[in-house]
């Protein structure tokens, strides 16, 4: 095949620029480096590009993560393809990506939204450019509106997390304006579980359902209706830095207070976290080794949370005090 028909059947004509290997020349049949250096997004065949449907999302995923312009005959091309017989794996590969590696996730979505993606193939997110908030601690704007904003604030407190931390507080983002059912279809339609060994569905699920926790316990602080210990539960459930950079991405309302309450709080929070008393504390009591030893500890590590046991001594009291009425129930 001939360097002209192999770089015919491209997607776009950014990606159909070659180099000589042995002399550097760059060879662009395809008028690649013009539309490169006018930050355009180009098809280069409208017959062949149909070919492979997934290279719509891929349009969505390169404008995104190359702020690139999608010229008008490459949008109307990619409005008009069907995009139901695109593999989920596929699917999620284009949007991790596009999470992953555009500095702005919300161009992103917006192409996914104008090219008839969101609308063929996640119709859960289309039904939020309807949907209004303005409740406290919710600015007012549409949902959509709300998730696009949050996921570029989200990019920006997420960069030292490993790639399914980011994942998972980037997706819970979208998840904060779904409902249970429309989040679990969404994440259906994504196809994925797990990644790279962490269990990605759960944590998104977690992150969406509490993501206004925190704002609640704030300001139930001030009032004198919780204590600190909520904060640790939530830390017992995940992982709190997760937590924080999620807050941070929503922006809810007296934010800045709030994020500096719950950065001080956390690391307190997880030290607590840290059981005192360990199995061989206990078996060193004179109990026998099985499930009750578990059962105990667990018991202990409930006052510790609740800050009823502060430190080792207390901790073996209480196993102490908890083993006699065993004992004493027992007979």
């Amino acid at each position: 095949m001939s360097i002209q028909e192999a770089a015919s059947r491209r997607d776009f004509t950014i990606n159909a620029i070659l180099q000589d290997p042995l002399d550097g020349n760059i060879i662009d049949p395809c008028q690649g480096l013009h539309h490169l250096n006018s930050r355009e997004l180009q098809v280069v065949n409208t017959n062949t590009f149909k070919d492979d449907s997934l290279r719509v999302l891929r349009a969505a995923q390169l404008s995104s993560r190359y702020q690139l312009k999608i010229t008008s005959d490459t949008k109307i091309l990619c409005q008009e393809i069907d995009l139901t017989d695109i593999p989920k794996e596929r699917i999620w590969n284009e949007v991790k990506k596009l999470l992953l590696l555009s500095p702005r996730p919300s161009l992103g979505f917006e192409y996914l939204l104008e090219l008839r993606v969101v609308e063929q193939l996640f119709p859960m997110l289309y039904e939020l450019q309807s949907s209004l908030i303005g409740e406290n601690p919710y600015p007012m704007k549409s949902g959509w509106d709300y998730v696009l904003t949050s996921l570029d604030r989200g990019k920006m407190f997420t960069e030292e997390l490993s790639e399914p931390e980011k994942i998972s507080v980037l997706l819970s983002i979208v998840g904060t304006r779904l409902s249970n059912d429309s989040l679990t279809r969404f994440l259906d339609a994504l196809g994925f579980y797990a990644y790279q060994g962490y269990q990605l569905r759960t944590q998104i699920i977690l992150l969406s359902k509490i993501h206004l926790l925190p704002y609640k316990i704030f300001h139930q602080l001030q009032k004198q209706e919780v204590s600190t210990f909520a904060l640790r539960r939530i830390a017992r459930i995940t992982d709190l830095k997760l937590v924080i950079c999620l807050s941070k991405a929503l922006y809810l309302g007296d934010s800045e207070e709030m994020l500096t309450w719950l950065e001080e709080k956390s690391d307190s929070a997880k030290k607590l976290l840290s059981p005192i008393l360990r199995g061989h504390h206990i078996l060193k009591m004179g109990m026998t080794p099985g499930p009750k030893v578990g059962k105990l500890l667990r018991q202990i590590h409930e006052h510790q949370i609740d800050e009823k046991v502060k430190n080792f001594v207390e901790a073996q009291q209480l196993a102490k005090s908890l083993l006699c009425k065993r004992v004493s129930s027992d007979s």
